[in-house]
């Protein structure tokens, strides 16, 4: 649950500038008490530049790069989110998918057979499947980054593309 509510600035992708930002406060530190300064307001100044450019500002313009970057990627995939996700797939789901029901055959999801008249999810592919393994399987997971769903039968592409964001990298420099 706590990871819902994690800055993205702290994930291990910036842990570098992080460890630069440490090591660049830590030189500072030592330089102030090896390095005497001259007079009160020679080390009022320091003391400010100290405080304000290297402790808060540092912090401040690398959490707002990281969130900016997260949202970037997050739109270049084209879902904001797993819900957002979900949302563009229950859409694709009411146009692409049917329900009906049949007499015989057999889900490839959990193997059981059909009883008659289920109700069953038919996909373009024309394969049926129970509605709740259906849904089990493609409503509640999302796809892996630059995937989409695929029929457990013939492998064909279901739904909205995952796009990750190296390949939305990609895509924005073409």
């Amino acid at each position: 649950m706590l990871s819902r509510f994690r800055h993205p600035a702290f994930s291990r992708r910036y842990l570098p500038v992080w460890i630069g930002w440490i090591v660049l406060v830590l030189l500072f530190t030592a330089g102030i008490f090896f390095f005497p300064s001259s007079g009160t307001n020679m080390r009022l100044l320091i003391s400010f530049v100290y405080v304000f450019a290297l402790l808060l500002l540092p912090p401040i313009i690398i959490c707002w790069y990281a969130r900016r970057k997260a949202k970037q990627e997050r739109r270049l995939m084209g879902t904001a989110s797993p819900s957002e996700f979900r949302g563009e797939w229950l859409k694709w789901q009411k146009s692409n998918t049917y329900v009906t029901s049949v007499d015989e055959g057999s889900c490839a999801i959990c193997l059981s057979d059909f009883l008659p008249g289920q109700q069953v999810r038919g996909l373009p592919c024309k394969h049926m499947f129970h509605v709740r393994c259906f849904d089990g399987c493609f409503v509640s997971t999302l796809p892996p980054p630059g995937r989409c769903h695929k029929c457990p039968l013939c492998r064909r592409d279901l739904g909205p593309l995952l796009v990750s964001p190296e390949e939305s990298d990609a895509i924005s420099v073409v």
